[in-house]
C-alpha cells in the first residue's frame, strides 16, 4: 500500500483521538457522557457518568494507538506492513469496538433502560454532534 493511502485513515484516527480526547480535559464533560445524556434526555447517574468517561478514554486511546501505528509505518518502511494492516482493519476494528461496548454497557449499566442495537445504531446517525462537541 502506498504511503499516500495511509493518510486518510491517519487523518481519521487523529480527528477521533482529538474529538474524544479533548472532552476528557479537567472540568469538561466527556463526549460519550454528552451523547448518552442526549439519548436519554436527562442527566446520567454517577455510575453511568464514570462509565461513559472511561469509554470515551478507550475510544481516544484506540484512535491514538491506530494513528501511532500509521505514523510509524509512514516513518519507517520496515513498519509499513503493520501500518497497512492497521489501515485495512480500521473499519472492522471500530465497528467491533462500537458493538462490543454496546454489549458491555447493557450488562454493566443493567439498572438503566437501553435501546436495541439497531435503534442505537440509528440513533448514532441522527445525533446532533455539533451540540455534543460544544464546550
Amino acid at each position: 500500500m502506498s504511503s499516500l493511502l495511509l493518510l486518510p485513515p491517519l487523518l481519521l484516527d487523529c480527528l477521533l483521538c482529538l474529538l474524544f480526547g479533548r472532552s476528557l480535559r479537567p472540568g469538561r464533560t466527556a463526549l460519550l457522557t454528552k451523547l448518552a445524556q442526549q439519548a436519554r434526555g436527562q442527566e446520567l447517574d454517577a455510575k453511568a457518568r464514570r462509565y461513559t468517561r472511561v469509554v470515551t478514554w478507550i475510544w481516544a486511546s484506540a484512535a491514538g494507538l491506530l494513528a501511532s501505528l500509521l505514523l510509524a509505518g509512514l516513518a519507517s518502511p520496515a513498519l509499513r506492513p503493520l501500518a497497512n494492516v492497521a489501515a485495512m482493519g480500521q473499519g472492522p476494528f471500530y465497528l467491533t469496538l462500537l458493538v462490543g461496548e454496546y454489549l458491555v454497557r447493557r450488562r454493566y449499566l443493567a439498572h438503566l433502560p437501553h435501546m436495541s442495537l439497531v435503534r442505537f445504531l440509528l440513533f448514532l446517525r441522527q445525533v446532533d454532534y455539533r451540540a455534543a462537541l460544544r464546550d
